[in-house]
């Protein structure tokens, strides 16, 4: 069965709290297309609420804490979320090597849900980025997590590639293509997102 899905206002609303901590909050809104299905399933999905924590910063390296909780205030019956809050905890370490900024992402959910789906989640993931000019920097990211799918003998595994071009000191833009390593994870996926500082 073919399943298109469409995430849209995805992007956290972040705020810095102090210099070394922000607080984000996802308020996804998602679109579920499936074959042989007459009408289309969208609504509000999950909110996340999540905060980094830098406890080290000297120099170009850093390393920071992620805790995150996900609330059930989508519909379940639906698709459109979990029917449980989640946590999570991720562990960045960020090396600044000029023009290149690298990504190490290490973390663990616990996928709290009503949907038989695993409950200990692992993620792994290696992120760089690369200033091509002063507005224009080009991004990639490789990744595996495991599968929430407790019968499933693969974790997904992806690559991603994009480019986000600044168009002002407080707005940028950027799109992206994910693909998948393996057959664990969608084909293919296209991204796009603005952000705005204030």
């Amino acid at each position: 069965m073919t399943e298109r899905t469409t995430q849209a206002a995805a992007a956290p609303l972040t705020c810095g709290m102090l210099d070394n901590l922000d607080v984000a909050v996802g308020l996804p809104w998602l679109k579920a297309e499936a074959e042989g299905e007459s009408a289309a399933k969208n609504g509000m999905s999950d909110i996340s609420i999540s905060a980094k924590w830098r406890l080290y910063e000297r120099e170009s390296l850093s390393f920071a804490l992620r805790p995150g909780i996900t609330l059930p205030t989508g519909n379940d019956s639906k698709g459109l979320g979990s029917g449980k809050a989640a946590y999570s905890l991720f562990f960045i370490t960020t090396q600044e090597l000029k023009p290149f900024i690298v990504h190490l992402n290490l973390g663990y959910i616990c996928n709290e849900n009503k949907l038989d789906e695993r409950v200990d989640i692992w993620h792994a993931s290696l992120a760089g980025e690369f200033a091509a000019t002063k507005a224009l920097r080009i991004v990639f990211n490789v990744g595996q997590e495991k599968n929430p799918d407790p019968l499933a003998d693969k974790n997904p595994a992806y690559v991603l590639a994009g480019l986000i071009y600044s168009v002002t000191e407080s707005l940028d833009v950027d799109c992206g293509f994910k693909r998948a390593l393996n057959d664990a994870e969608p084909d293919y996926t296209i991204l796009g997102g603005i952000a705005l500082r204030f």
